[in-house]
């Protein structure tokens, strides 16, 4: 069998990197100098790796040095403060090369190919270069995604509520996000502002985005339609403000109906920074909340 060591060394050392900045993020490892570190530690992992079928180590020798070898990579590249980080940064390190080593493998005996033992991944097969690579990082940005759903998901939990529009016999149904930075009133009806994203909006609304745009929205197209000044920090402008029938907000077995709401409409993503379609302040649903 032919090894080419420029092809192991890499495909060992963006593996190894890539399982170290999959460790950092699931471990939220966040601070100077964090890619250098991991680089350092996937180099060394990488070259030991290389070396090790060299060192010809019987079998428990050969276990030994794998585990030492991860234990030192993770002090190198997460650099653990305590007794019990450096155990779980370990754990989490030796589980997600476990899980990658297993992509790893399967890709080769899928398509029949051979791999010799040791702690480097040697395979005996026309695979082309860095299709490896592709896979493993594949598995790695969507492992990413889910870390970051996850913590995002975490984060909102507590504040994201069910929530229902009832408008002209349409229901939709969607989360709301309980913002407590969220005072917007309309000046005109005085009541608290349910804000909604465009992606809502159009569920509720048949109408063309240019007229939207164009800030041609008028009582004629939804009833009590208005626009009014609002601001952010850095920013401001006109907002359109409307109502519908009702929104029903629910937690549990508890909910609650609110007849004609003022709602406005955002271009901003809501789903991406928040998760959920709608904001609301603690005035617009204060019995709720409460």
């Amino acid at each position: 069998m032919e090894i080419v060591v420029e092809y192991v060394l890499i495909d060992n050392l963006v593996i190894n990197f890539l399982i170290l900045k999959l460790s950092a993020k699931f471990l939220k490892v966040r601070e100077n100098f964090l890619s250098l570190r991991l680089l350092s530690s996937a180099m060394l992992g990488a070259v030991c790796s290389l070396i090790s079928p060299l060192l010809n180590l019987p079998s428990y020798l050969q276990i030994v040095y794998k585990l030492v070898l991860g234990l030192l990579m993770v002090r190198i590249g997460l650099n653990p403060t305590g007794f019990k980080k450096n155990m779980v940064s370990y754990f989490v390190f030796l589980l997600l090369t476990a899980a990658m080593g297993g992509v790893c493998f399967g890709i080769v005996f899928l398509l029949s190919g051979e791999i010799e033992s040791g702690f480097v991944l040697i395979y005996n097969m026309e695979i082309p270069v860095g299709a490896i690579i592709l896979v493993v990082w594949l598995v790695y940005l969507g492992a990413a995604k889910l870390i970051c759903a996850y913590e995002k998901r975490k984060l909102f939990g507590t504040f994201v509520f069910k929530a229902e529009i009832k408008n002209n016999g349409k229901t939709i149904e969607f989360d709301v996000f309980l913002d407590s930075g969220n005072t917007l009133t309309d000046p005109i009806s005085l009541k608290p502002v349910m804000i909604v994203d465009y992606s809502l909006f159009r569920k509720i609304f048949d109408l063309p985005l240019e007229k939207i745009l164009m800030k041609k929205i008028g009582k004629e197209d939804i009833s009590g339609s208005h626009y009014i000044d609002f601001g952010t920090v850095g920013n401001g402008g006109k907002m359109l403000v409307f109502e519908v029938e009702s929104v029903v907000l629910k937690a549990g077995e508890k909910e609650i109906e609110i007849k004609n709401p003022a709602i406005g409409l955002t271009f901003s993503k809501l789903q991406k920074s928040f998760n959920c379609e709608g904001l609301i302040g603690v005035e617009f649903a204060k019995e709720f909340v409460q």
